[in-house]
């Protein structure tokens, strides 16, 4: 800060590396990596939010209905990421993801799929061919969407690889 103090923040990263036609990824935090295989778009990472303890928790019996609707407010809080002291949980894959031709790999910030409807998202992605195109189209959803819901948007930051 001004005063010269660490600053309690930190930030979401996903990470993805292709070599010879296979993925690893890593992610930390809310953002995302999605894979579209056809007409499919599938969610790996998961996210690392109280939402997800407090459904654990839930599902085990370890917390109420009630603790669960009351906890869930704060049910975006991030409960990892890369930074003062943030980093509690690491999501990664320990096998390789063999890809195919024509799929695309799809890594995005919650500034995006907060206001694109899934199903919106993969119509886009499947049908739009230029990617750079796709990428104006999500923005364009994004847009229509906080305008619609008079909403002030969080920051998007969208990366799109297809596999030749």
């Amino acid at each position: 800060d001004d005063n010269g103090d660490a600053l309690k923040a930190g930030t979401t990263i996903t990470a993805v590396n292709i070599r010879d036609k296979e993925l690893n990824w890593i992610s930390l935090g809310d953002s995302r990596i999605y894979i579209c295989r056809g007409n499919e778009l599938v969610q790996v990472t998961t996210d690392h939010t109280y939402e997800v303890v407090l459904h654990e928790n839930k599902e085990a019996g370890l917390i109420s209905e009630d603790f669960y609707d009351t906890e869930s407010k704060y049910s975006e809080a991030l409960i990892s990421y890369l930074g003062a002291n943030g980093l509690s949980l690491m999501d990664y894959n320990e096998q390789s993801l063999e890809l195919h031709s024509g799929d695309k790999i799809v890594l995005m910030t919650d500034g995006l799929y907060k206001y694109v409807d899934l199903l919106q998202m993969r119509e886009i992605i499947i049908n739009c061919e230029n990617l750079s195109d796709m990428i104006l189209k999500l923005e364009d959803n994004v847009k229509q969407y906080v305008s619609m819901k008079s909403i002030s948007r969080d920051n998007m930051t969208v990366a799109i690889i297809r596999i030749k």
